[in-house]
C-alpha cells in the first residue's frame, strides 16, 4: 500500500528528518507500507500543488515564509477538507494544538519527539478516521435524499437523555422554522392533541414492553398556525448490548387530507362534515339573518349494486353523483359524503321548505337519469332526510343524527322519498338514542340470555332445531321484549353487534350440548336484513364456526321472504354459499311476502316457514286451510321441508300433522326456555334424537 504524502515544510534538516523516520517505516516489514513524497516550502506552492495532484495526508508545519500559525492550517484546510492534516510543530503550545484540533487537524505532533511509531500511527488513524467521516457524510447526504424524496419528517427520541432529535422535514409539517424547534421531547408530547395523548402514551408503552412489533401512531399535533395536523408516526426502539432501549427512532408524515378528506370522491368526510356543521352552529349565534339546512342523502341500492356487480362500478356510481351534486347545488354549499352510501349537505341561507324541496327533486331527478357502466345501465333512486337550523340540536353529532333519522323515516315511505325532521321525530329519536346506549351496556354487562323454542318434526315426534331467541333483562330486573329493542338495533347498526353476540353464545351452547352427550341438535339462527346484507356477518358466522370446530350443519339460517325478494341475485348468491358448507336455510313468515314458491325455487333453501297468521285460524278459516295445504304440497314437490309456527292446540296439530307438515313450531310444543330449562323440558318428554 502506497500512501501519497504532501511535506509543507521549509527547514530542509526538518524535511530531511520526516523524510527519513518515513522511509524506516517504509523499509520495515512489519507496517506494510510505502510513503510516495512530495515537498512543498511555501504556502502559496503547496496550494498550486494540491490543486494539480491527489494525495492521502497532509504533513503541515504551521510556520512558513508565506504564512504563519493558525491561518496556515485555515488556508490549507479551506478547500482540502476531505484530505487528513496532521500539524508538525517544534512549538509546544498547547492552546495551538487544541485550537488547530478543533478546526479539524487530525492531530498535532512535536517534532523534538517524533518517532517512527508515533507517527505511523497518526498517518494511519488520521487516514482512517478521514475516511469514516467520508463514509459518513455520505451517508447522511443519502439520508437526506431519501428523506426528502419520500416527504416525511424523521424523528429519533434518545431515551437515555430524554431528548428529541427531529428532522427540518418534522418542523416544516408543523409549520415551523428549522432552529424555532427544539430537543426537548416536550416540543413532541406538549404538541398532541389532549384527547389523544392518553392514546399516544399506551402506544408507545406497548412497544416498549414487546407487545407490538412497530410503534405505529396516528394522532394530532398543533401546529403553528393551522390549529392541528393528524400525523402518522412509525418507529421502532433500538436497544443496547445490555438488551435495554437505546432509543425510538422513526418517520412521521401529514396525513390530513386522508383523515379529513373522502379518498374516493375528494369530498369532506365525516370528521370535516361534522366540523363544517359546528362551524355553521356557532354562526347561528353572531349572525342574526343567518340560516342553513342538513339534508343526508341516501344513494339507494348501493350495497347491493357492490356485490352483484363490483365495487369498483359501486365505486364510480359514487364518483358520477358526487360530480352530479358539485354542478347542481348552490354556490357555498358544502357536500360531503359521510357513510358509503350517504352524503351530507350542508345549505346556507336556503328559505323556506319549498325551495328546499324543490332542491332536493332536482337532486332526485338528476341522480335518477340512466348512468352507462361498464356497459351496464342504471337508474339510481335516493332519499333524503332533512333538518332546519332553527329546529336542530346546538350539536352538530346529534342533529346530524336527526337528520339521519329523518331519511329512515323518507325510507319507510318508499324509493326517492323525503322528509323533514320535526319534534315527533325528535321525541322518537331520543328513545333511539337512550336505547341504544342502553343496548351498548347490555352487552358490556352480559344482560342478554338466548332462550330456544323446539321445532318439532311431526313424522319421528323427536326435535332436531331449536330456534334461538334472545331475550334482555336489564339490571333492575326488568324485561325487554325484542319487538322493542330490535328495530332500534336494526336502525343504529348496533344489530351488528348484537349479532355477533348471538352468534357467539350460540356457538357456545352448542359446545356445551355436546360435551353433554347432545350432538343431533341444531339452533336456528334469525338474521335481519342488515344482518344479511353485510358480508362482514355472514363472514363472523363462518369462522365462528370453524374456530369452535362446529358443523356447519348445526346451525340454521331464518331469513324473512320479504329479505329474499329484496335483492334476489345477492341472495341466490350467499345462500348458495352457505348452504355448500352445509348451512340448513330457512324461509320466515312465508305467504306474508309478495314472493311465489317458483322464486323460491332459484336459490339454496331447505325449509319453508308458514307464518302464524295462516295457522291462527286454520281451524274455522276454510281458505287458510287450502293456503296452508297449497304451500305444503308445492314445498314437497320442489324438496323442502315445511314448518309451521305458531301452533297453541292439538286441533291446529293434528290438521297440520294430517296436511304432511314435516315439523311444527309454537306454545302447544313448548314456550322458549333458556338452556337448561329446554334440554330438561326434552328428556322429560323424550323429544332428544339420541
Amino acid at each position: 500500500m502506497t500512501i501519497v504524502t504532501l511535506l509543507i515544510e521549509d527547514n530542509i534538516v526538518n524535511a530531511i528528518y520526516i523524510k527519513s523516520i518515513l522511509n524506516s517505516i517504509a523499509n520495515n516489514p512489519i507496517y506494510n507500507i510505502n510513503y510516495k513524497i512530495v515537498e512543498c516550502v511555501t504556502l502559496q506552492d503547496a496550494l498550486k500543488t494540491l490543486a494539480q495532484e491527489k494525495f492521502d495526508i497532509i504533513l503541515l508545519d504551521l510556520t512558513l515564509p508565506d504564512s504563519a500559525g493558525i491561518d496556515t492550517f485555515s488556508k490549507v484546510n479551506e478547500h482540502n477538507e476531505h484530505l487528513p492534516i496532521i500539524i508538525l510543530s517544534s512549538i509546544d503550545d498547547l492552546e495551538l494544538a487544541m485550537s488547530a484540533v478543533k478546526n479539524g487537524a487530525q492531530d498535532y505532533l512535536l517534532k523534538g519527539s517524533l518517532d517512527k511509531n508515533l507517527l505511523y500511527r497518526s498517518i494511519h488513524y488520521a487516514i482512517q478516521r478521514m475516511q469514516i467521516r467520508e463514509k459518513l457524510k455520505e451517508s447522511e447526504e443519502r439520508f437526506q435524499i431519501a428523506t426528502s424524496a419520500t416527504n416525511e419528517g424523521i424523528w429519533e427520541w434518545n431515551l437515555k437523555q430524554n431528548k428529541l432529535y427531529s428532522s427540518n422535514r418534522w418542523k416544516e409539517i408543523l409549520g415551523y422554522e428549522k432552529d424555532i424547534v427544539t430537543d426537548d421531547i416536550n416540543e413532541w408530547f406538549d404538541r398532541i392533541h389532549p384527547d389523544d395523548l392518553k392514546k399516544v402514551e399506551k402506544e408507545i408503552i406497548n412497544h416498549l414492553e414487546h407487545r407490538s412489533l412497530k410503534l405505529i401512531s396516528e394522532h394530532r399535533l398543533r401546529s403553528k398556525s393551522d390549529g392541528y395536523k393528524w400525523v402518522r408516526i412509525y418507529g421502532m426502539a433500538v436497544y443496547n448490548e445490555e438488551g435495554g432501549v437505546r432509543k425510538i427512532a422513526g418517520s412521521l408524515s401529514d396525513i390530513t387530507n386522508e383523515k379529513l378528506q373522502d379518498s374516493l370522491t375528494g369530498l369532506p368526510n365525516l370528521t370535516l362534515f361534522l366540523d363544517r356543521i359546528n362551524s355553521s352552529i356557532q354562526r347561528l349565534s353572531y349572525e342574526k339573518d343567518y340560516s342553513f339546512i342538513l339534508i343526508v342523502l341516501q344513494i339507494e341500492s348501493l350495497k347491493m349494486i357492490s356485490v352483484n356487480y363490483s365495487a369498483l362500478v359501486a365505486d364510480k356510481i359514487i364518483i358520477l353523483v358526487s360530480d352530479k351534486l358539485k354542478n347542481l347545488l348552490p354556490k357555498g354549499t358544502t357536500i360531503g359524503r359521510i357513510e358509503y352510501d350517504e352524503f351530507g349537505l350542508l345549505l346556507h341561507n336556503l328559505g323556506d321548505i319549498g325551495k328546499t324541496n324543490e332542491i332536493i327533486k332536482n337532486i332526485q331527478t338528476t341522480i335518477s337519469s340512466p348512468m352507462n357502466i361498464d356497459g351496464h345501465e342504471f337508474s339510481i333512486s335516493s332519499s333524503a332526510g332533512i333538518v332546519f337550523s332553527d329546529l336542530s340540536s346546538k350539536n352538530s353529532e346529534e342533529m346530524l343524527k336527526n337528520a339521519g333519522a329523518a331519511m329512515q323515516n323518507a325510507l319507510k315511505k318508499g324509493r326517492s322519498s323525503s322528509d323533514v325532521f320535526n319534534e315527533e321525530l325528535r321525541a322518537y329519536n331520543k328513545k333511539v338514542f337512550k336505547m341504544e346506549a342502553d343496548l351498548r351496556r347490555a352487552i358490556e354487562r352480559c344482560e342478554f340470555e338466548l332462550h330456544y323454542q323446539p321445532i318439532i318434526n311431526t313424522e319421528t315426534n323427536k326435535v332436531e332445531t331449536l330456534e334461538a331467541l334472545i331475550r334482555w333483562y336489564t339490571i333492575k330486573g326488568e324485561s325487554v321484549g325484542p319487538a322493542e329493542f330490535i328495530p332500534v338495533a336494526e336502525q343504529t347498526d348496533m344489530i351488528m353487534r348484537v349479532g355477533t353476540w348471538v352468534i357467539e353464545e350460540a356457538s357456545l351452547q352448542l359446545q356445551s350440548w355436546k360435551q353433554l352427550g347432545i350432538n343431533n341438535l341444531s339452533i336456528a339462527l334469525n338474521f335481519s336484513a342488515r344482518m344479511f346484507q353485510s358480508r362482514q356477518m355472514v363472514d363472523y358466522l363462518q369462522k365462528t364456526l370453524s374456530l369452535a370446530n362446529l358443523p356447519f350443519k348445526n346451525i340454521e339460517i331464518e331469513i324473512t321472504e320479504g329479505l329474499v325478494m329484496d335483492d334476489m341475485e345477492y341472495t341466490r348468491a350467499v345462500l348458495n354459499e352457505l348452504h355448500a358448507l352445509g348451512v340448513s336455510i330457512s324461509i320466515d313468515d312465508f305467504g306474508t311476502g309478495y314472493s311465489s314458491l317458483s322464486y323460491l325455487k332459484k336459490i339454496a333453501i331447505n325449509k319453508v316457514k308458514i307464518d302464524k297468521s295462516f295457522i291462527d285460524d286454520i281451524i274455522q278459516d276454510a281458505e287458510n286451510y287450502a293456503i296452508v295445504d297449497a304451500i305444503t304440497r308445492l314445498s314437497h314437490a320442489l324438496k323442502y321441508k315445511v314448518v309451521a309456527e305458531g301452533v297453541e292446540s292439538k286441533e291446529q296439530y293434528d290438521i297440520l300433522k294430517n296436511l304432511k307438515v314435516d315439523y311444527i313450531q309454537g306454545y302447544y310444543i313448548s314456550r322458549p326456555k333458556n338452556s337448561i330449562e329446554i334440554i330438561d323440558l326434552l328428556k322429560e318428554k323424550n323429544y332428544l334424537l339420541l
